[in-house]
């Protein structure tokens, strides 16, 4: 029941951003992906979050997997879909991108507190649409190094995070009749890659039964306007304690 008004809960906010939030019609050359507090306890943990990202320039559906299959490790999974078919198809002005990253880590749980330290690999593409049709588009490769910290208590939890971003683009195509403040970023990235940008994270949330509703906001330390970087990321996420779910359902005497 708890389970079941979580997410009668949740979507309603959910639907409401998704209509609400205005038509992304600028261009970026990186959004940062929502950063993952992973908080597997013990050994067969597992979450599943569903949310939804937005930014100045970006807005999309942010997928997390998490899994224990040992005790004190961990794996991750992340997917970021902010694409646009009109963006795509050079409808409209603005960007259109996928990213897609996995990790392994380890984590220790004592008392109320989950530390954590990942590393991973992900890889992505941005195409961006500009006035005249002109456009530009990049494969874009990603590691990391993640140290997390969560805190929880019985209805709420927070956390803290870095994440030590090595960022390298390839395959990049540009025509070069592009509006000059946006050739300058292009070039910029072009002479730096790969870029090592340093990204906090900060994550609060409400918990019902084996649901949370959080906040996260990622933001780059980092000087975003001399590549048209996205600086800051805001998600509504949904995470369900899979593992906890799925004991409970086979054992329902168990409270």
């Amino acid at each position: 029941m708890q389970l079941k008004n979580a997410y009668s809960s949740f979507f309603p906010v959910l639907l409401i951003c998704l209509f609400t939030a205005p038509i992304v019609a600028q261009q970026f050359n990186y959004a940062p992906n929502a950063i993952h507090f992973c908080q597997v306890r013990q050994k067969y943990d597992s979450s599943l979050g569903l949310g939804y990202s937005f930014g100045i320039n970006s807005r999309g559906a942010d997928w997390q997997l998490a899994f224990s299959p040992v005790k004190n490790v961990a794996l991750m999974m992340n997917y970021l879909d902010a694409s646009s078919k009109q963006v795509k198809k050079q409808l409209i002005e603005g960007s259109s991108s996928r990213f897609a990253e996995i990790g392994v880590g380890a984590y220790e749980s004592a008392g109320r507190g989950v530390a954590s330290l990942f590393i991973g690999y992900g890889q992505g593409s941005i195409f961006s649409n500009y006035v005249q049709r002109y456009k530009a588009s990049f494969d874009l490769h990603r590691w990391f190094i993640q140290p997390a910290m969560v805190f929880e208590s019985k209805n709420f939890a927070g956390g803290l995070a870095l994440r030590f971003t090595r960022l390298a683009y390839a395959k990049a195509e540009v025509d070069y009749s592009l509006p000059p403040e946006d050739l300058r970023s292009i070039q910029a990235i072009e002479a730096k890659s790969p870029i090592f940008i340093p990204e906090f994270g900060m994550h609060t949330a409400i918990k019902a039964g084996h649901c949370q509703f959080s906040l996260n906001v990622t933001s780059l330390f980092y000087d975003a306007n001399t590549y048209n970087f996205q600086r800051l990321t805001t998600t509504l996420m949904l995470t369900v304690d899979v593992g906890a779910t799925y004991q409970k359902e086979q054992a329902p005497g168990v409270q």
